[in-house]
């Protein structure tokens, strides 16, 4: 993708400088190049790409705004410049099935991604997804077939010599380092994270909003 053909930077006029950032460092780059292009001259040495399926039905229903040829076309242009590159899917998407995600695994060592991590689809209430749900057209995973079907593109991933850096939602070491306020106690995994991270926690409250008023809340 070159800068212009981003959903935000390409609101600017070509040829002029812009300023993004990335993992809280400011960053600068020049429109009309590619994205990756201005990456490399700021020094990031890492990129990540949600690929998240490599099946177009499923990204279509998901609603992700991607191809599966733009996933393979995005993992060339970081190879190309020399990123270490790390791919990201997800299991239980709408339309999606073991035989898809084993699949998108297979696509993800294809590309030459180096790493990889693999997540559920999670369902919040007051999403389009919670409505899916809500009507019968989508249903979330239970906890042991999503541990299973992560399980089976873990194999796929592992045998392809793709290191796999995390499986599921938790907390990061880093995470666990920083100072937090603890509404949640010590007990739960989420409490590591909620306590931690603000836009899981908003995610979290609006959840718990719509859930006993029946509305989404305006936090703005």
């Amino acid at each position: 993708m070159r800068i212009e053909e981003h959903p935000i930077l390409g609101t600017y006029q070509k040829g002029k400088t812009v300023t993004f950032t990335l993992d809280g460092k400011e960053m600068q780059g020049c429109e009309g190049e590619p994205i990756a292009a201005a990456l490399k001259a700021a020094g990031v040495t890492a990129v990540e790409l949600g690929v998240q399926s490599t099946d177009d039905a499923v990204l279509r229903d998901a609603g992700r705004g991607h191809t599966a040829r733009d996933s393979r076309d995005a993992c060339a242009l970081v190879r190309e410049y020399g990123f270490s590159l790390v791919g990201q899917m997800m299991v239980g998407l709408p339309g999606s099935d073991a035989e898809k995600e084993a699949a998108t695994a297979r696509d993800i060592a294809a590309f030459g991604c180096g790493g990889a991590r693999i997540y559920p689809t999670v369902v919040f209430a007051g999403t389009a997804l919670w409505e899916m749900t809500l009507a019968g057209a989508y249903r979330p995973l239970g906890n042991e077939e999503a541990a299973a079907r992560s399980a089976d593109c873990l194999e796929v991933l592992v045998n392809a010599g793709v290191n796999v850096l995390r499986i599921g939602l938790h907390a990061s070491e880093a995470l666990s380092e920083a100072p937090f306020d603890n509404p949640l106690g010590l007990s739960t995994g989420a409490a590591t994270i909620f306590g931690r991270t603000g836009g899981v926690m908003e995610a979290a409250l609006r959840s718990a909003a719509f859930l006993i008023t029946g509305e989404n809340p305006d936090f703005s």
